[in-house]
Formats: C-alpha cells, sequence, structure tokens
C-alpha cells in the first residue's frame, strides 16, 4: 500500500479522505497541524501557501485541501472564505444571507495542493447542487459539518448531512479532487 500524508486539523476531512484513498490502494496518514488561511477567494491561492506551510512544519511529501461552497448568483462567493463567513454568521443565517429564490444553483469544490518538497501540484474537484433555504437535520457527526446542511447535490432530494460520509464520499467534490491527486501521482 501506497502511503500519502494529509496535513488537516479536521478529522472529518481526514475519514472521508481515509475512505476514498483506500479504494485507490493508499493509506493515509493524518498530520494534524493548525494552518492559518490567506483571506481570499482564490482558492488555489490558498491551498499553495497551505501547502508551503504545512512542508516547513512537516519537512515530507504531503497534501493539503480546502473545500469551499460556490454560489454563481453572488459571483461565486464565498469560495475561499466559506469557513470564515460561516465561522462568523453561523449556517442558519448564512442560509438567510446566501439562498435566493430565483437561483439555488451552487458548487462544491474541493481544491488539493500536493508538494514532494520541489514542485507544488494543485488539483480541482467539483460537484453540482443547490442550496435550500432551511438546514436539514441529520444524526451523527456530519450534521455540523460545514455547509453539508444547505447542499444537495444534483441528481438528489436530499442534503450531503442527509446522504452521509458513505453517500457522499461516492459523489462529492472531495472525491473527484482526490481521484485526479491519484492520477497525477501514478
Amino acid at each position: 500500500m501506497k502511503e500519502l500524508v494529509f496535513a488537516s486539523g479536521n478529522a472529518q476531512k481526514f475519514a472521508e479522505a481515509e475512505a476514498i484513498l483506500s479504494s485507490f490502494g493508499y493509506n493515509l496518514r493524518m498530520r494534524s497541524c493548525q494552518l492559518e488561511e490567506l483571506q481570499t477567494t482564490d482558492e488555489t491561492k490558498l491551498v499553495r501557501r497551505k501547502c508551503i506551510d504545512a512542508y516547513k512544519l512537516i519537512g515530507r511529501a504531503l497534501f493539503v485541501e480546502h473545500t469551499s461552497l460556490r454560489l454563481p448568483h453572488l459571483g461565486g462567493f464565498p469560495a475561499g472564505l466559506t469557513q470564515p463567513f460561516l465561522k462568523t454568521v453561523g449556517l442558519e443565517n448564512a442560509v438567510k444571507l446566501l439562498f435566493d429564490s430565483r437561483s439555488q444553483v451552487a458548487l462544491g469544490v474541493t481544491t488539493i495542493a500536493y508538494t514532494d518538497g520541489r514542485t507544488i501540484t494543485t488539483v480541482h474537484g467539483e460537484m453540482q447542487g443547490k442550496l435550500v433555504p432551511t438546514p436539514s437535520t441529520a444524526a451523527g457527526d456530519w450534521e455540523g459539518f460545514g455547509w453539508n446542511q444547505i447542499f444537495v447535490p444534483d441528481g438528489y432530494s436530499e442534503t450531503l448531512a442527509k446522504l452521509g460520509m458513505h453517500e457522499k464520499n461516492k459523489i462529492s467534490m472531495r472525491r473527484a479532487a482526490l481521484e485526479r491527486l491519484v492520477t497525477v501521482l501514478a
């Protein structure tokens, strides 16, 4: 089994990534670290900076990721600012501010940066969907995970929170990005 190091302080992201990558023959190791994120809507710039900072701390080949929500009717906002935006206003208030009854179209994006210490490679994965006007409730850890309670993927009638990790991992933007990373590393 090949080994990959994921530099992250988020156990839920790690659990999803570990489940996905194990199906490709990778043993994922988490190196827990809190990295300061650039406050930018440019996810590629954000993950490249996180990757450099993580490599300085850990000193070995690794990857970092950032998953964000983009709303076309708001010019792509909140994008790279998703986490601080949700942390500041809370999920209920975020829905009140972001939801537009004329256009619920939303895009989930995962951007990964991988470095071997010499170069940085970035890959992206996307998932189309829509925003719902009221957060769903679901049992378990995934209920309060990011914006899972307000995003319904295309082709589904339930939010990511209701679908749960197993079903989400089959279709998610994180899966699409990790598949691209595996292709790059092959």
